[in-house]
């Protein structure tokens, strides 16, 4: 199906004072205290429009914070009217645009605008105050992968087919449009109420990938990272599959296949070294990943037909990919939870955290203010492998926090360069260009349809 437009109606700083209000409502519309920019309230600016949907900040009741990272955090909260939980996710303003990630921040907002997948966490609401970025999407209440790999050791082979096949169908849809992921990996694999798993933490994401060697950013975690992007050559969607194999290894094993404490070595290891397997390993579970391994992507299953040949690969024999997509498998593991806005499966470090500060809640919200709603609604006992690396590194759009592995920076971001980042002068940029940069990110409504 094709993307659906939302409606949205905004209001700028400047129609306060202006013929664009009446002129009670220029009076009620100056915030407390007032400022100099002609911030308002939105309450007042939201009560001007008639028999309509509306949101705010102010509709969503905080919980507890669930996710932390370099840039903001993610915090479950609860919609005050239909009472439903999401994961807003906040981000500062000041540390995007100093960490030059206003590219990526906007590709993630469009790349989930555009997608609606039963495996991709779904994005609902986006809206943003003159300091901070909300983003409003699933909440998933099972944890990540990682918070369950951890304490497990590692997974069975039919609890892993059943995860990766789900993934292989989010990719497929992603590479449909051109899309390639980039940072797969367990901590950015949620896992639902029914034990389903929802991809999330679209920020190293690229459009527009026609070609093998389109993108030239280095960037991912480095357990994960495919060997052309090491070689700086570019690379295309053959980089998603080599993660796809990579996880695979990773769930039955406990461990990456390359994985070494020392990064560089990690690097030299997935450039050079022989892949190796435990004994528990099946051979269609061998072949399968050895063949998504392999180091030319020209020759790595899924780069001649794209899903189809993974999709067809023996390892997958067991399974119909019509009832991956329509959910008739039930998983292995069920999360134990005793509600939806249980967060047993989260890391307690995590939720300690306040969830808001002055920033959020002074609901000072100046400049682009979204006052639609959307119409859509969301609606064993194991032998176990060596235990997996005790850091990971934490980002925004997770359900968790883990400290950094030796040799990884900050949200995942080894290296940017000038074809997925603006130039931007921050000494010089006022804050009106600030906003600019942000002009598009509100958002009403989940548009994009069911793809498979």
């Amino acid at each position: 199906m094709g993307q659906e437009e939302s409606s949205l109606t905004y209001f700028t700083s400047s129609d306060v004072g202006s013929s664009a209000l009446p002129e009670q409502e220029q009076k009620n519309a100056i915030l407390r205290g007032g400022t100099s920019k002609g911030s308002y309230d939105l309450t007042t600016i939201q009560s001007r429009v008639k028999n309509r949907n509306r949101l705010s900040f102010d509709d969503f009741e905080a919980i507890r914070t669930i996710g932390k990272g370099s840039f903001g955090k993610v915090v479950l909260v609860r919609h005050k009217d239909t009472q439903q939980y999401y994961a807003l996710k906040i981000l500062r303003k000041s540390d995007i645009v100093s960490g030059d990630q206003i590219q990526h921040t906007l590709t993630e907002k469009s790349v989930l605008q555009s997608m609606n997948h039963p495996f991709i966490v779904n994005l609902y609401y986006a809206f943003q105050n003159e300091k901070k970025l909300y983003l409003v999407l699933d909440y998933a209440n099972g944890g990540d992968l990682f918070f369950h790999l951890k304490n497990e050791g590692q997974f069975s082979e039919v609890r892993s087919r059943l995860y990766v096949a789900e993934i292989i169908l989010a990719f497929e849809a992603l590479h449909k449009r051109n899309i390639i992921y980039r940072d797969l990996k367990p901590e950015n694999i949620l896992l639902t109420a029914d034990g389903h798993i929802k991809l999330t933490d679209f920020g190293l994401s690229k459009t527009d990938v026609l070609h093998s060697n389109t993108a030239k950013t280095f960037c991912g975690t480095p357990e994960y990272i495919a060997p052309e992007i090491l070689r700086n050559g570019g690379h295309g969607k053959a980089v998603d599959w080599w993660t796809v194999g990579t996880l695979l290894y990773e769930l039955l094993t406990g461990l990456p296949p390359f994985y070494s404490e020392n990064v560089n070595q990690m690097y030299d290891n997935i450039l050079h070294q022989r892949l190796n397997f435990p004994p528990e390993v099946t051979a269609p579970a061998r072949d399968i990943i050895t063949k998504l391994l392999h180091r030319n992507p020209a020759l790595r299953l899924g780069s001649r037909n794209g899903a189809e040949e993974i999709k067809s690969h023996p390892f997958f024999a067991p399974i119909n990919w019509d009832d991956v997509y329509n959910k008739k498998y039930t998983p292995e593991f069920i999360p134990p939870s005793t509600s939806p806005a249980d967060t047993s499966n989260i890391d307690p470090e995590t939720q300690i955290e306040p969830p808001f500060d002055e920033d959020d809640v002074e609901m000072q919200v100046d400049r682009y203010v979204l006052i639609d709603a959307p119409t859509t609604k969301p609606k064993s006992n194991q032998k176990r492998a060596p235990a997996p690396p005790a850091s990971r590194t934490s980002g925004i759009g997770k359900h968790s926090s883990k400290k950094p592995r030796p040799g990884d920076v900050e949200d995942d971001f080894a290296m940017i360069d000038e074809d997925d980042i603006s130039d931007i002068d921050h000494d010089e940029e006022t804050d009106d260009e600030v906003d600019d940069e942000f002009k598009g990110f509100s958002f009403n409504g989940m548009a994009g349809g069911n793809q498979k």
